[in-house]
């Protein structure tokens, strides 16, 4: 979203249509697991008693994906004054009546230490979480997003270091300096995965792991995802072990497995990737017609499917060409490029106004699949250049993207001097009337105008028809028996970049004096005006 406020207008009108549904916002969870998984809580997550949220996303034409929770999270991180963003008070007013904040009834409770942020509000939830602290079970991270998900809410401190969840402990324990020790040791290892001190989390993997191991029942890439951490890690834990116990049978022995597992790890590696490779080959891509006419999650396939299918072609030429390897990509990780992108476009929409639709922008993606190497400033850079034409408006930018999304590929140079050109010429027009025209390069657009002006007998184009001017080669071919090559050769364009250097010497002077425009000349005077100033100034410094 272009402006700052945007998102927060945003979120006040789907609360205001959620509360007026019979939905209780203040209820409504920042994050929730999913599948195992911890994310923010989108619309269509929404759980009520009193109301079915599919039917106030059908009714109110909701975006059944937008990740309600983080806009909620970060309005209460702003409304409790831990960001620099500010609100009005009217804003402040709809937030605490709709309940995406609570008012504070109270102050905040006062730090236990003068000069510090512990108050018995953190006190109080490490105390309730503290045995499953010390048993491993939940982690310190886990208990930070537990604090200041509260602290949101309640109008709390938040806090954002490990260490005042350590200094809590630590004082809960006061009274039982074995649990301290304990605690201490355990958390040496400063926010690694491997604990190098922890002896239950290496006991856990030589008892448990080790002769599964052995006996081929789990490899170390299936314990290693098991226990979040590399298979590397692993292995070092294992052969930690058997030193560590002087068993060099042991080691030797753990050692042959995992070369002889090497072997067939590889091979499982090599047929999922043939079976992938097929699988890409395999799957038929729709014609722009056909994907119209598809529904979302077939349009979302197709999309990701697309863009595998460019990755498989880039590896085998470079292949051949032994200029290295493309990793193809997963679908899962396609996925995540695309969702990228997606969010890319989204943030183009206003509560007023919404430039690109979810079918625009997966249009976008079917059309231009590439678009997933560029990055946001790429993309922002390219838009801007767009948008800086006064005879283009943002209406007219955002119809050629979805028009000709390759326009988003091109350099920035190249679109300035194709629209330089047409300004020139008062046709800027033909590109807002028919975007494609932009895929012809600065020359040729140049040249087709200059013999349109020709053919015409006219410098004057604007009773002309845009089709008359721009004919594809064929079409000129048949009608005139020119081909596009020969009106470029006829038609040259010349740049003037701003980026050209020129070396100043007697001949290139001398050149321009001949051959130049008259403006050129004059600049070129300029810069010998300035050399021989420059030379005078150096002198007259030396002698003094």
């Amino acid at each position: 979203m272009k402006e700052e406020l945007d998102w927060k207008q945003e979120l006040l009108r789907i609360c205001t249509i959620l509360k007026n549904s019979g939905i209780d916002i203040s209820n409504i969870q920042s994050r929730k697991t999913i599948d195992g998984k911890r994310c923010y809580t989108t619309i269509k997550d929404i759980k009520s008693e009193n109301a079915n949220i599919d039917d106030i996303i059908k009714t109110n034409d909701l975006d059944s994906n937008c990740e309600i929770g983080k806009y909620i999270k970060n309005f209460r991180a702003i409304y409790n004054g831990t960001t620099n963003n500010r609100l009005s008070n009217e804003q402040k007013r709809i937030a605490e009546e709709l309940g995406i904040v609570k008012k504070p009834e109270k102050d905040r409770q006062e730090p236990l230490v003068k000069g510090g942020k512990i108050s018995s509000f953190h006190v109080d939830i490490v105390k309730e979480n503290l045995d499953k602290i010390l048993n491993g079970d939940i982690k310190t991270k886990e208990v930070i997003k537990l604090i200041n998900e509260k602290a949101t809410r309640t109008n709390e401190t938040e806090i954002k270091d490990s260490e005042s969840i350590n200094k809590i402990v630590r004082m809960l324990l006061i009274n039982n300096p074995e649990k301290v020790k304990k605690y201490n040791k355990d958390d040496t290892s400063k926010g690694k995965v491997y604990y190098h001190e922890v002896s239950e989390f290496k006991e856990k993997i030589t008892d448990h792991y080790v002769p599964l191991y052995l006996s081929k029942e789990i490899t170390l890439e299936e314990i290693a995802k098991k226990l979040k951490m590399s298979s590397k890690t692993v292995n070092k834990i294992i052969e930690e072990y058997y030193i560590n116990i002087n068993d060099s049978k042991g080691l030797e022995n753990y050692k042959k497995v995992k070369d002889s597992n090497k072997g067939a790890v590889k091979k499982e590696i090599k047929e999922k990737s043939d079976n992938m490779r097929k699988e890409i080959l395999e799957y038929k891509i729709v014609s722009s017609k056909e994907f119209s006419l598809l529904s979302e999650e077939e349009q979302d396939k197709q999309i990701i499917m697309k863009i595998r299918k460019i990755k498989l072609k880039e590896e085998r030429s470079e292949k051949n060409k032994e200029n290295g390897r493309t990793q193809l990509l997963t679908e899962e990780a396609t996925a995540k490029y695309i969702e990228r992108v997606k969010d890319y476009f989204r943030k183009k929409n206003t509560p007023e106004k919404e430039n690109f639709s979810e079918q625009d922008i997966r249009s976008i993606l079917f059309s231009y699949p590439t678009i997933i190497n560029r990055s946001n400033e790429t993309l922002d850079e390219k838009v801007e250049n767009l948008l800086s034409f006064e005879d283009i408006s943002e209406d007219n930018v955002y119809n050629i993207i979805k028009a000709f999304p390759a326009i988003l590929g091109y350099s920035v140079q190249r679109t300035k001097e194709q629209l330089d050109i047409l300004k020139s010429e008062n046709l800027i027009q033909a590109v807002i009337d028919n975007p494609r025209r932009l895929m012809e390069s600065p020359e040729l657009i140049y040249s087709l105008i200059q013999y349109a002006k020709e053919r015409c007998n006219t410098d004057d184009l604007n009773n002309l028809k845009f089709s008359n001017i721009f004919m594809a080669n064929s079409t000129m071919k048949k009608l005139y028996g020119i081909s596009h090559e020969n009106i470029k050769n006829k038609f040259q364009y010349n740049r003037l970049r701003e980026d050209d250097r020129c070396v100043v010497n007697s001949q290139t002077i001398g050149q321009a004096s001949f051959t130049s425009s008259e403006e050129t000349c004059q600049q070129a005077q300029c810069i010998l005006h300035n050399i021989t100033e420059s030379i005078k100034d150096r002198r007259e410094v030396t002698n003094e």
